[in-house]
């Protein structure tokens, strides 16, 4: 008896982590784009180039994906260029870049000057040819037939072998909690005069250094399994106020049907919403 209960066991968990690894992929394998269409799920424990990708508080939407090529060099390195959305409802909320490298090439190193500019925010750590920066901007962005305006974090890793992580989240201000709000309503001067904005912005300064961290360890050889488990949700950086609103969530689709599924980082699956599956959602 004891013996079928083993069998039973170690069965069982061969079927677990069987279904844990179901949506693991890489996605740009054989240093090819992904072949998916605009709005299929993209998980946390999807990579890219063997990096892995920032999931906050859901589900991530793909939008396109390209491979370009570094340069200037024979042996150039094909780096991977992908687009990600997250939606509530119809609103967008936030969108992702992310640009690797999909390959190593001993000796090769990136030169230029990131994080420089006309930025709210920024935090520089990079030692000579190797970057380490981040960057707070804002900007306006067509959405459909809409423009919409972002707080952008940007973070640029470069390290020996070709190692490049490059990465920008895009916040969504009316998401933050600011509705008809524009780029020019976001300066270091509005920001420091308006007790709301400046709440927000101080959130977001303390998600941007903690999404820099995080890819810093993502571009180390030595990365642990999920550098960005202590980055804080989307929705902490929102106002108190946007955090106390019930916001729609948008109806994706699974496996060709309608169904509001979110992404629970306890099962690391899509679970129904309202539903026990998921713990602590």
């Amino acid at each position: 008896m004891r013996a079928n209960f083993l069998a039973v066991s170690v069965f069982a968990c061969a079927v677990f982590a069987q279904g844990q690894l179901a949506h693991s992929r890489e996605l740009f394998d054989d240093d090819k784009a992904p072949d998916m269409s605009a709005g299929q799920g993209v998980y946390a424990d999807d990579t890219m180039g063997n990096y892995q990708l920032y999931a906050g508080n859901g589900s991530w939407q793909f939008e396109d994906a390209s491979i370009s090529w570094s340069g200037g060099r024979a042996d150039s390195i094909p780096m991977g260029v992908l687009r990600l959305t997250r939606w509530e409802g119809d609103e967008i909320v936030a969108a992702q870049t992310v640009i690797a490298n999909l390959r190593a090439s001993n000796g090769a190193f990136w030169s230029g000057a990131p994080c420089e500019g006309d930025y709210l925010h920024t935090r520089k750590r990079g030692r000579g040819r190797y970057d380490d920066c981040m960057a707070i901007g804002v900007n306006t962005i067509s959405v459909g037939a809409k423009q919409e305006t972002f707080l952008n974090v940007t973070t640029v890793q470069s390290n020996s072998g070709g190692r490049y992580y490059s990465a920008t989240v895009f916040f969504n201000v009316s998401y933050l909690g600011f509705r008809s709000s524009n780029a020019a309503d976001w300066t270091a001067q509005t920001i420091k005069t308006d007790p709301e904005k400046a709440s927000v912005f101080a959130k977001l300064m303390n998600w941007a250094e903690r999404y820099q961290d995080a890819a810093a360890a993502q571009i180390d050889y030595r990365k642990p399994a999920d550098t960005f488990a202590a980055v804080p949700k989307l929705k902490d950086a929102r106002s108190d106020k946007a955090q106390m609103e019930t916001a729609k969530p948008r109806v994706p689709l699974v496996n060709g049907r309608s169904a509001s599924y979110v992404f629970c980082e306890a099962t690391k699956r899509m679970e129904l919403e309202g539903t026990d599956a998921c713990p602590g959602m």
